[in-house]
Formats: structure tokens, sequence, C-alpha cells
């Protein structure tokens, strides 16, 4: 018998993802569609978008992200970014998968500081 094939993957690079921070409808089609195809089978999502300090109404949304999805899995991989600044911007990607999409949130100091768009 043959081994079943490889899934594809589906890979998005948004400014807002609705189930961490969303200012309107980008974050939530973006979210609708991602889970939708992550339903399908033989696809694996994967979702990109920073992971803003505060959202749009200024709540913390790295306490909102663990209090809203507590059994995704979280990761947390720091790292640091030298963009040829005098001094390099720490970072980390913060990774779980909710409900089926594979969700990784960039955080960096001097970036994503405030709520969205503002």
């Amino acid at each position: 018998a043959a081994a079943p094939p490889e899934p594809l993957t589906v890979a998005f690079v948004t400014p807002e993802y609705a189930r961490v921070t969303s200012t309107g409808g980008l974050g939530v089609y973006l979210m609708h569609l991602a889970e939708a195809l992550a339903a399908r089978q033989g696809l694996e999502v994967h979702v990109l978008a920073p992971l803003w300090a505060q959202g749009a109404r200024g709540e913390w949304m790295a306490e909102e992200l663990l209090r809203k999805h507590p059994h995704a899995g979280w990761r947390v991989l720091r790292f640091t970014v030298d963009a040829g600044g005098a001094t390099p911007a720490i970072a980390s990607l913060n990774s779980g998968s909710v409900r089926g999409v594979h969700l990784h949130l960039l955080r960096c100091s001097g970036h994503f500081e405030g709520a969205p768009y503002a």
C-alpha cells in the first residue's frame, strides 16, 4: 500500500488575527478562512502574526492569549535580531495550536508595543 501523501502546508502572514487581536474585518476574515482550511483533511495551516503588547481595547495580549487558550500547547522561542542598530532587538516567537491552526506570534522589543495601527 502506498504511504498517505504529506499534508499540503498553507501559510498566512498577517498584521492581525481575530483569536489574538483584531481591529476589523481582516483579522476576522483570516481567522475564518484559516480554521475552515484547517478542518479539511490533508491541509496544515500556519498563521504568522505580531503579538501586539495591547489589544484594540487596551488589554495585555500575552495574558489574554493564555487566558483564552490555555490548552494550545504554547512554546516560546527567544532570539536576538540585529537589524544594524546600536541595540539588537530581543524577540520571541510564541507558537501554539488553536482550532487546528498553528499560530506563530512574534513579539519584538521596540515593535508591536501598543495596539494595532495605533
